[in-house]
């Protein structure tokens, strides 16, 4: 659901509830007023960062270091009504240019990325490099089944869905067949790097639990699970009906993965 409402300058807000719901379902409910007051008046402080964010944004020298990006799911950049600088980075997920800010974060607008007179390629690396500099987060196993180890990627930062972007350096030089991956929310990445045949059991394991995750939020993101080989990100169509799960491979992956894997530890 979302709350509509005017402020005291006569501005309309639109604002999603869905994350206050994931944080109150796993809070007291004697805590609820306090996290309801926290949660709006963090969202209303970057409102009122606006103007403070269009003067700082005319010297992008100014802005350079405070430039990150970070993972959304399209409804966000589809309430940014195309306000938004993103590009796609897998169905149903899109990178988004943002201010990283010591107390929120804050979308660049195109109005601001406009001025700088810089491609988007450009700007994008500086942001993605600017996260990279904060250095690596430890990958941490999930043992879903005797021959698949998955990793996940997990901290308190808005950005460690960013490292999916940067998912080769978590990867062997050996990397042949990719990745599979998923973005459940904005505090965790899972992966398994796709070795033998193993990797079913892996995708079985992560589909079940990342769409867990991505149901218990907060943050969510994507209950997809994708295919990564090459910074390139395929969907691998997944359902779950009591427990089951079907899988649809797409025709690549089938081609370039699982005709050529051989048996666990063969």
């Amino acid at each position: 659901g979302v709350v509509r409402f005017q402020d005291g300058s006569g501005s309309k807000h639109q604002l999603g509830l869905q994350n206050l719901a994931q944080i109150c379902n796993a809070t007291p409910q004697d805590d609820w007023e306090s996290v309801v007051h926290k949660h709006f008046d963090s969202i209303l402080a970057v409102g009122n960062l606006t103007d403070d964010l269009d003067r700082l944004s005319r010297d992008f020298e100014k802005v350079r270091g405070l430039l990150k990006v970070r993972l959304y799911p399209d409804e966000y950049t589809a309430a940014m009504e195309g306000n938004s600088v993103s590009r796609p980075w897998g169905p149903s997920v899109q990178s988004v240019l943002v201010y990283d800010l010591p107390t929120q974060v804050a979308s660049v607008t195109q109005q601001q990325f406009s001025r700088w007179s810089r491609s988007l390629d450009e700007v994008f690396s500086i942001g993605i490099g600017n996260v990279k500099a904060e250095g690596p987060i430890e990958p941490k196993p999930l043992q879903v089944g005797e021959h698949a180890e998955v990793m996940a990627l997990g901290a308190d930062s808005f950005f460690v869905t960013t490292h999916a972007m940067l998912l080769e350096d978590y990867l062997s030089d050996e990397c042949e067949f990719g990745a599979l991956v998923m973005v459940p929310t904005r505090h965790i990445v899972i992966f398994h790097e796709i070795r033998d045949f193993g990797a079913m059991t892996a995708l079985q394991g992560m589909a079940i639990g990342g769409r867990e995750m991505y149901r218990e939020g907060p943050g969510s993101i994507s209950d997809k699970l994708f295919w990564w080989l090459d910074a390139t990100v395929v969907e691998i169509p997944t359902s779950i009906e009591e427990d089951k799960i079907s899988v649809a491979p797409p025709d690549e992956f089938v081609e370039r993965v699982l005709n050529r894997l051989s048996p666990p530890g063969g």
